[in-house]
């Protein structure tokens, strides 16, 4: 068996081949003959039925530009590394045959091409320009040669025989747009080298449609003088997002004139390029630069570390064993443990050394490229099933191969992890299954770092974030030291106020901002809106004015005012977490307070109540009276001595009766009380009626004695569309007026219409002219205003006052240029002065402290005390009537009781009796009636009509 030469260890001499059989065979004796046989009978197996696929020497063609050593460096490396590797073919040697080329010269390129091939190679890798590789893979496909490209394919035909290890354009420019759109970006200006720069972009430019993202392209003029093209771009300076596709050798100068001319500061490019890492840091330390852009390559791997070791060792002492052609290199097999003592390398031949010790992406992929055509080529050789022998015999141009199609599959079959990933081929379309990139971040205070992760493999979202919230917010507090940030914000008190004599601003927003300086170690300048305004979008031109505006502009970083946070204003700019929450509410003149009224005392009840309550007392009066005349418990004798009285007296008189109603109504009593179970039942209920009617009299009359009353008029917005005497406007542009132009609430729409329709116009320009019409109109205008200038103003303003609750909630916060990096640093500040109360007390401190506290808060609401009506008291009307039913049942079961038992000794007929009590009683005259006595048995009978008419007045014989 063919054993790999070329290193330390690798090949034996025959001596030592000879005692090695000597040691073997004196084991062997020692063994048992079992044990023999099957060592035996097993090489003699791998001997008969191991075939050679491959020749000793396997030669690898490979066409480089001329202008390009990297990748010529690279390939000869990689071969030499495969060689060293002693689990990849074992049993042959790699030997490079390549041919330098003129870039994008097709003609030259196909001649030497067909040299390399007379050699006899088992594959071609290059060459890198486009107008070269298509040429090179035709004859390729003629041939049956596999032809490996480390560069990326635009064309439409792809080739038979084609490998391709650049990832594809469209799963690269797919990362490109995914990161952007995770940014957000909606304008942003594309600055290209050349014509393949906008095939590479083709999605960015595809996303980019008018109703969706403002995009501008420019060239890079070819003159190498870039100060013209970023002096243009000044113009927009409202854009901030710039996408850079060019080499990377030209970034440098790329963006020392981008800093010359004022676009690097606050300005964020995406490079498209693969090489980042190889940009030198220490050169943008002096540049405010922030830079993002996808890598490959990860230099901090094994395999890439080993490389950068020994291409550093290759530039000093260069590759050994090198032998020249006429019109090519052949560089016999070698090794780093066996080339014996180093020498330093040629002048003619020097390697130039990695910049800032990074492999580049197309030296990268040419590595990747030699190590999968070798493992395919391993994995043919291995393979018990290959018995056809590649022989790789001189080739022609026109005659194809009879082993390309094996080895071309063993190739596409391959997968291994290179130094750019996880290579794998697509056995149908040749290129690369699967790329992994590491979104890198460059910035001149924190250098290079990974920052997130695109994966093709990953299914819905690639892009993964790798850095934390917490290092995120930390990198931008670092960038915020020292920085000095121009804010823009509107005179209105009290959030910022100008002081004329001292020159300095003042106010609610000035202290936020200067508290939220000295905690992140910002500068700032404070600066008027340069037209007074907040912040709205012109339609037909699509231009914002006020603040807004200004921060789209560039001439303010933040915009710090009594700015509502909006749906359109945040589509234009970033927004903090509110620093205020507050809603719309209506702002009108406080009712005066109404004189009080003569009887006012009349008022816990309604005249309903009042009409009823003398009903009862009237009714109440006279069924005590009718059942007192009924009762017979109720007639008594007028002196308690006399025991024998003539004649009986009810003290339950008409008069009496209304007396003891009215004294129980008034909770004082009287000296007349009811004696019988009726009439006593008929004073209880009563009793009862007037505890509840007098216990809510009282409680009532409280409240209408403390609550202040006030002349009619609004008292909410659900009443403002019932009446006409109060007119309601509010700003004529701005956050109020959308949000009832725009609302879908009928009360609001038809707020809205109102106010739409109103002559004269019910709109103001300023909120001080809404408070000072409100002022002047004497309770008949009402102005729609936000709920904390409300607050403001009435702590100052005893004649104003709040009307009902909020409408909505919105909030104020702090605008920054859109896609800020300072906008969670921003964040996380605000919200931690809101839990500790700091945002609470410069509002009490500019609402409160600074002119206010001097009025009481007064609320107009329709929630004051009203008087009871019958619903409110009708069930003690019920139970009254109940009782009075009761009563005069009972009275009529007394009646007949006492007549029954008075007609068992009287010889009278008992109906007669019974009729005769019962018209007395119902005649109501007198209080007094005679007691009627029976007759004893021995008595004469001409004194009968000595004894008055008792009726149920019966004397006991016994007496």
């Amino acid at each position: 068996m063919r054993m790999k030469s070329g290193g330390c260890g690798r090949g034996r001499s025959g001596g030592e081949s000879s005692g090695e059989e000597q040691n073997r065979g004196r084991t062997m004796k020692r063994l048992s003959l079992p044990l023999g046989l099957v060592l035996i009978f097993s090489q003699l197996s791998l001997h008969f039925h191991q075939t050679d696929a491959l020749p000793e020497t396997i030669r690898i063609g490979g066409l480089f530009d001329v202008s390009d050593r990297f990748e010529e460096t690279a390939f000869r490396h990689a071969l030499e590394r495969v060689n060293e590797d002693q689990n990849v073919l074992p049993r042959s040697r790699l030997s490079a045959h390549w041919e330098r080329v003129p870039s994008n010269d097709s003609f030259h390129a196909s001649k030497k091409l067909c040299r390399v091939l007379n050699d006899g190679v088992a594959a071609i890798i290059g060459p890198q320009s486009q107008a070269s590789v298509s040429h090179v893979q035709s004859v390729c496909d003629v041939v049956g040669v596999p032809h490996a490209e480390t560069v990326a394919n635009y064309r439409s035909i792809r080739g038979n025989y084609g490998i391709n290890l650049y990832p594809h354009p469209a799963v690269l420019t797919r990362a490109y747009a995914d990161v952007i759109t995770a940014w957000g970006w909606e304008k942003y200006i594309i600055i290209y080298d050349d014509d393949e720069s906008l095939i590479r972009l083709q999605d960015i430019l595809k996303d980019s449609e008018p109703s969706r993202r403002q995009v501008f392209v420019k060239q890079l003029p070819p003159d190498g003088d870039y100060r013209p093209l970023f002096k243009s771009l000044t113009k927009q300076s409202d854009i901030s997002n710039l996408i850079l596709d060019c080499d990377t050798a030209k970034l440098p100068k790329i963006f020392e004139d981008a800093e010359s001319t004022g676009m690097l500061k606050d300005k964020k490019y995406f490079l498209t390029s693969l090489d980042i890492h190889a940009l030198d840091p220490e050169r943008f330390a002096n540049m405010d630069i922030n830079i993002t852009s996808l890598r490959l390559v990860d230099p901090t791997k094994p395999k890439a570390q080993s490389i950068i070791t020994q291409w550093q060792n290759i530039v000093i002492y260069g590759f050994p064993n090198r032998t020249y052609s006429s019109h090519y290199f052949v560089d016999e097999y070698s090794s780093f443990r066996s080339r014996g003592p180093k020498t330093a390398a040629s002048s003619n031949d020097r390697i130039e050394p990695l910049p800032n010790d990074a492999i580049l992406t197309k030296a990268a992929l040419m590595y990747d490229a030699v190590e999968l055509i070798a493992r395919g080529l391993h994995a043919l050789d291995t393979s018990q099933f290959q018995q056809q022998r590649i022989d790789l015999k001189s080739l022609n141009c026109k005659k194809e191969t009879t082993w390309g199609p094996t080895v071309l599959e063993a190739i596409r079959k391959t997968m291994f992890e290179g130094v750019t990933g996880i290579v794998e081929i697509d056995p149908t379309t040749g290129f690369r299954n699967q790329v992994q990139f590491d979104v890198m971040e460059l910035t001149h205070k924190t250098g290079l770092a990974k920052i997130g992760m695109w994966d093709s493999r990953r299914q819905g979202d690639r892009l993964t974030w790798t850095r934390t919230a917490e290092e995120t917010l930390r990198k931008q507090e670092e960038d915020l030291k020292d920085k000095t940030f121009i804010v823009v914000t509107r005179l209105g008190d009290p959030y910022a106020m100008y002081d004329a004599k001292t020159g300095n601003y003042s106010g609610f927003v000035v202290d936020l901002v200067s508290e939220l300086a000295k905690e992140m170690h910002f500068k700032f300048i404070v600066k008027e809106v340069s037209d007074g305004g907040y912040g709205g979008l012109d339609r037909k031109t699509g231009l914002w004015n006020g603040m807004i505006g200004d921060i789209l502009s560039g001439r303010g970083d933040l915009a710090v005012a009594d700015l509502t946070i909006n749906h359109d204003r945040e589509a234009a700019v970033d927004f903090t977490m509110p620093f205020m929450n507050l809603g719309i509410s209506i702002l009108y003149k406080k009712p005066k307070k109404e004189p009080p009224e003569l009887f006012s005392f009349l008022q816990p009840f309604s005249p309903d109540i009042w009409i009823y309550m003398a009903t009862a007392f009237l009714g109440v009066s006279l069924i005590l009276f009718v059942l007192a005349r009924m009762t017979p418990y109720e007639w008594v004798s007028s002196h308690p001595c006399i025991k024998d009285p003539d004649e009986l007296e009810n003290n339950l008189t008409l008069t009496n009766s209304l007396w003891f109603s009215i004294g129980s109504l008034m909770q004082q009593g009287s000296d007349i009380a009811p004696r019988a179970m009726s009439t006593r039942s008929v004073a209880g209920m009563w009793w009862f009626f007037t505890l509840i009617m007098i216990s809510s009299y009282t409680a009532n009359l409280a409240a209408f004695l403390t609550m202040e009353g006030f002349e009619e008029g609004i008292t909410d917005v659900a009443s403002l569309p019932t009446q006409s005497k109060v007119k309601y406007g509010c700003l004529e542009t701005g956050t109020t007026a959308k949000f009832f132009r725009e609302s879908s609430f009928p009360l609001y729409k038809e707020i809205w219409n109102s106010m739409a329709n109103m002559k004269p116009s019910p709109f103001e320009n300023k909120n001080s002219d809404g408070i000072k019409r409100v002022n002047q109109s004497a309770g008949t205008y009402a102005f729609f205003m936000e709920s904390v200038s409300i607050e403001y103003h009435t702590q100052r303003e005893c004649s104003l006052t709040q009307l009902g609750g909020l409408l909505d909630s919105k909030g104020y916060g702090i605008a920054l240029k859109k896609n800020s990096k300072y906008r969670e640093a921003f964040n996380s500040k605000v919200l931690e002065f809101a839990e500790k109360g700091l945002l609470q007390q410069l509002k009490h401190r500019w609402w409160v402290e600074y002119g206010g506290g001097q009025c009481p808060s007064v609320t107009v609401s329709s929630s004051g005390a009203k008087p009871l009506t019958m619903a409110n008291v009708g069930g003690v009307f019920v139970v009254l009537l109940g009782g009075c039913v009761c009563a005069t049942l009972m009275a009529v079961i007394e009646f007949l009781w006492k007549s029954r038992k008075l007609g068992r000794n009287e010889d009278e007929n008992k109906f007669d009796e019974m009729v005769k009590e019962l018209r007395f009683a119902l005649q109501c005259q007198g209080d007094k009636k005679p007691v009627k006595k029976s007759k004893p048995p021995t008595q004469n009978p001409s004194l009968a009509g000595s004894t008055p008419y008792l009726p149920f007045a019966k004397k006991d014989p016994s007496e």
